[in-house]
C-alpha cells in the first residue's frame, strides 16, 4: 500500500470497481481523501490512516469562494472548503455553482445588483450532485466579504448593506455577510 492524495488517478472502471474513499469521474477512479491505496483484487479503495484524516465535502459545509462569471441564473464560483479545529476537508473539485435563487430569501431579479466577478464571498454547500457543487448566500452570515470598485477597482469598504469606495466614492450594493459577534 502507497500514499495517495485526493483527485489521484487510481485506475479505470474497466478493470477494477471503486470502493471507500474513491469517486469515478468520466470512466476513471480517483482518490477522495489522503491516505493508502488499497488493491483488494477487483476493488480500488483508500484507507485513511489516522495522521491523515481528512472527509469528503458535505452539505452545510462553509467554504470561501471567488466569483468568476456571472450568467442569468448561475454564477461560476472557486472555493476552498473552510476546516474545523483538529479536521481537514478532502475536495476533488474547486468549482460550485451559485444559483440566483440561493443569493438572498424573495424574489432576486440579476446577479450584478448583488454580486461582481471578482468578489470574494463566505458560503455553505447546498447540495453536491453528480452535476456539481451548489453554494447558498441567503443566510444572513454568508455574502460578499470583500468586493472591489467597479470604477477603479480599488478594494470597497463594507457600511451595511452598501459598498463604498474610499478611492472614487463610487457606492455599490452587495449581497454583504452579516459578522455575527
Amino acid at each position: 500500500m502507497d500514499l495517495v492524495f485526493p483527485g489521484e488517478l487510481l485506475a479505470t472502471s474497466e478493470e477494477c470497481v471503486g470502493g471507500k474513499g474513491v469517486f469515478e469521474e468520466d470512466g476513471r477512479l480517483f482518490a477522495a481523501v489522503e491516505g493508502k491505496r488499497s488493491l483488494d483484487s477487483r476493488t480500488r479503495s483508500v484507507v485513511i490512516s489516522a495522521p491523515l484524516q481528512a472527509r469528503p465535502l458535505a452539505a452545510g459545509d462553509y467554504v470561501y469562494g471567488l466569483v468568476h462569471d456571472l450568467y442569468d441564473s448561475v454564477a461560476l464560483m472557486e472555493f476552498h472548503a473552510v476546516s474545523g479545529e483538529g479536521e481537514r476537508i478532502a475536495q476533488h473539485n474547486n468549482y460550485a455553482y451559485l444559483r440566483i435563487s440561493e443569493i438572498q430569501r424573495g424574489y432576486t431579479e440579476q446577479f450584478r445588483d448583488w454580486l461582481r466577478i471578482g468578489d470574494v464571498v463566505k458560503a455553505r454547500i447546498k447540495e453536491i450532485t453528480s452535476l456539481g457543487i451548489y453554494l447558498t448566500i441567503a443566510d444572513s452570515e454568508l455574502g460578499v466579504i470583500r468586493g472591489f470598485c467597479t470604477q477603479c477597482k480599488t478594494e470597497l469598504e463594507q457600511r451595511g448593506r452598501v459598498m463604498v469606495c474610499p478611492a472614487c466614492g463610487n457606492k455599490e450594493q452587495r449581497k454583504t455577510a452579516v459578522s455575527r459577534a
